[in-house]
């Protein structure tokens, strides 16, 4: 039997194996731009090892589209093929790849938790039970489910740090900002190197409103995580948030062209971090040019309906500000028919959709098309289930801001008014608070 490097047995023929196989799991836990690289040479040196095939099925998921899928479907069939002989923990990460592919994500964090409860030292379903609760909105799963984990690891053990910084985020999702941060700072201590543990004390400054110190906080590590795959943009974006926060909306619009756009990439979390901070901008009241038409170029490329709410709220926005509302509108089209259709009741996305998605994307073309009145009627009643879409409450804080401005549009000022109360009792150093509070007392006057 051979043993990976956390005690685990892995269904394999030799201990170098064992070893390309952490190799992968750490490079991804790392956000390395080597990852692809490293599964490869994995695959190339075992083909027939299950979990190499199963890790291959859950990269093509974790990138976020429907056009992948078959190919994870593939690597699911080639791990069940070579798995006969695999052990209980294996066969239950090919039925989490299984569910995953047939869009029940709730399902497929199920079963890496039933993993966690029996082998709380598999740090991949440690970090995917992280990633499916993070975009199923569940903050305090986020947080326990290190919790649950942590009593049988020590800082003796690789990979230590990642599990803090994971919790350090869980922590900061749920408002335990001083126990969030003190758990990041010793994730980077530990190993520097690690943008999710840079990401959740950026977290915990942004929702303290510390915006020198984010700032000071991204810059001090930016050699470490500049050299992370596409994460770095999304690090890049909290700094830019930062000085939007402190109301310097043109050092943003700077660092929104020199550090977070990438008109190459094509990954869903980029697209999101471009939309998401042009919509601020615009708020801020800055003239971004033609930056929306760019970003909705790369859109409308992949505009299919992809298995995340959290990126066609996103997506639909970012086309309809781009001018490619045919677009947006054949997303929302086909949503629409798959919610008919309702032929998967395990469907997750399809869920959330129903319960919310739908309505928040469609609010999104309203606003972008200046219908901000029908935007105020369908993001309103949802307000509080925007959460189930997934995302940080940072990045769900566009929808917040985008719902007080189409109000003031819409001139329902009093509601305008009411949101704005709890936005200022929430974040009453924001410039963009600010700003809102601003066009919403001179309105009424």
């Amino acid at each position: 039997m051979i043993f990976n490097q956390a005690g685990l047995a892995l269904s394999c023929d030799s201990q170098a194996t064992a070893g390309l196989f952490d190799e992968t799991v750490n490079a991804y836990l790392g956000f390395s731009l080597d990852t692809g690289k490293h599964v490869k040479a994995l695959l190339t040196a075992e083909p027939q090892m299950p979990m190499a095939n199963v890790l291959m099925g859950y990269f093509y998921q974790l990138m976020g589209s429907r056009n992948l899928v078959p190919r994870a479907q593939k690597s699911l069939a080639a791990a069940r093929q070579h798995g006969q002989s695999a052990t209980a923990r294996e066969r239950t990460h090919m039925d989490a790849l299984d569910a995953w592919a047939r869009d029940d994500l709730r399902g497929a964090t199920a079963h890496w938790e039933s993993i966690l409860l029996e082998q709380p030292r598999d740090i991949l379903a440690i970090k995917l039970a992280h990633f499916g609760h993070f975009y199923l909105g569940d903050p305090l799963n986020i947080r326990d489910s290190l919790a649950r984990v942590l009593p049988h690891w020590s800082d003796q053990d690789s990979g230590y740090g990642f599990l803090l910084s994971m919790y350090a985020f869980g922590l900061e999702e749920t408002g335990d900002y001083g126990k969030a941060e003190a758990q990041g700072r010793r994730a980077i201590d530990l190993n520097r190197h690690d943008p999710w543990g840079v990401h959740a004390v950026a977290h915990v400054l942004e929702m303290q409103e510390r915006y020198a110190e984010g700032i000071e906080w991204i810059d001090e590590l930016e050699e470490a995580w500049s050299t992370a795959n596409n994460f770095r943009y999304h690090l890049a974006w909290h700094r830019a948030l930062y000085y939007l926060d402190r109301d310097e909306p043109e050092r943003a619009l700077q660092l929104y062209d020199e550090t977070t756009w990438d008109p190459d990439s094509r990954e869903y979390l980029d697209l999101c971090n471009d939309v998401a901070l042009l919509a601020r901008l615009d708020l801020a009241g800055i003239d971004t040019g033609t930056r929306w038409n760019a970003v909705a170029d790369v859109l409308s490329q992949h505009s299919q309906v992809h298995i995340m709410n959290f990126i066609d709220a996103h997506y639909t926005l970012g086309l309809t500000a781009g001018g490619k509302s045919a677009a947006a509108e054949q997303m929302m089209a086909s949503l629409e028919s798959e919610l008919s259709e309702n032929k998967n009741p395990h469907d997750s996305y399809l869920e959330v959709a129903a319960r919310v998605g739908l309505a928040l994307s469609t609010a999104m073309i309203a606003y972008a098309n200046g219908r901000f009145d029908r935007a105020v009627e369908l993001m309103l009643p949802i307000r509080y289930d925007i959460q189930l879409i997934g995302g940080s409450h940072a990045q769900r804080d566009l929808f917040a801001q985008l719902l007080i401005d189409a109000a003031i549009k819409a001139d329902r000022l009093r509601v305008a008014r009411g949101l704005l109360a709890e936005r200022k009792a929430l974040k009453p150093n924001n410039a963009a608070t600010e700003r809102l509070q601003t066009r919403v007392l001179a309105a009424l006057a």
